[in-house]
């Protein structure tokens, strides 16, 4: 029973690796360029609100625009945690 268990993880392996591959080579050459955008967005949106909220500007949703800088980063992080669980 042992080698049949053995076999059996040796194709869901082979299936992974097939699986993966086609996934992460876009999310790999267009890495550089979603870090970019993602993170200047992130950036740009923190300081506008920082901006904006010492210069008192009136009916400014710093709120919304924090949490959308904030969101900005979070899709980053998930978009380098999907690159790293599937280089894996």
């Amino acid at each position: 029973m042992r080698p049949a268990r053995l076999q059996s993880r040796n194709v869901l392996r082979w299936l992974w690796n097939i699986g993966r591959l086609p996934i992460l080579l876009p999310l790999v050459i267009l890495e550089p360029i979603v870090a970019f955008l993602l993170g200047g967005l992130a950036l740009l949106g923190i300081l506008t609100t920082v901006l904006c909220t010492l210069i008192g500007a009136p009916h400014f949703p710093a709120g919304t625009m924090l949490a959308v800088s904030i969101s900005f980063a979070l899709a980053l992080a998930l978009y380098e945690g999907a690159i790293r669980t599937l280089s894996s």
